[in-house]
């Protein structure tokens, strides 16, 4: 961090960002995150779309996923803040833990950081144990490694399938 004055300057960090969605139109939820992601960081690549069971609470559509890798300023509890209110703008309303939801965007990666504050843990908890997570991440780069384990996601085996939708940007379409 450098201090300019009154203000600080903070150098873009590398982060991941996973967006689940299992309500209403999954496409159009999944177009208004991202759009949404692209408001407050620089989006670098998007993965695939991929399709899979409900994870925790079995009673509900399956779900949705695809991670992001972005460029931010902002520190890790800002962004998950940001990430927080675009949500609610997508139409996400409170609900019981690991049940269904129109949109869900969390923090799997920011840096190569661990933060376990109350509120916000990164590497995303269970990241290692979610093929739903780790393979739309793979998508983006084959390379990574959990921060705070050394373990390479590329070595992760999954009693859970994931089923590739496509293209983000052919399932999606053109984002703003």
């Amino acid at each position: 961090m450098m201090s300019s004055g009154s203000r600080t300057v903070t150098a873009a960090v590398e982060a991941y960002l996973g967006v689940g969605t299992n309500l209403g139109d999954r496409a159009a939820n999944m177009r208004a995150a991202l759009d949404g992601i692209a408001e407050i960081a620089t989006v670098d690549a998007v993965s695939d779309i991929y399709e899979s069971a409900p994870f925790g609470y079995p009673d509900q559509p399956d779900f949705w996923n695809l991670a992001v890798r972005v460029r931010t300023e902002l520190q890790a509890r800002d962004l998950m803040h940001a990430l927080q209110k675009i949500e609610t703008r997508v139409g996400r309303t409170p609900t019981f833990r690991m049940g269904p939801r129109i949109v869900d965007i969390d923090i799997l990666l920011y840096g190569d950081e661990s933060i376990d504050e109350p509120g916000l843990c990164v590497p995303h908890p269970g990241l290692l144990e979610r093929a739903f997570v780790v393979v739309p991440l793979l998508d983006l780069d084959a390379n990574l490694s959990d921060p705070m384990s050394g373990a390479r996601l590329a070595n992760q085996t999954f009693s859970s399938a994931v089923k590739r939708i496509g293209n983000a940007d052919e399932v999606l379409g053109a984002r703003a």
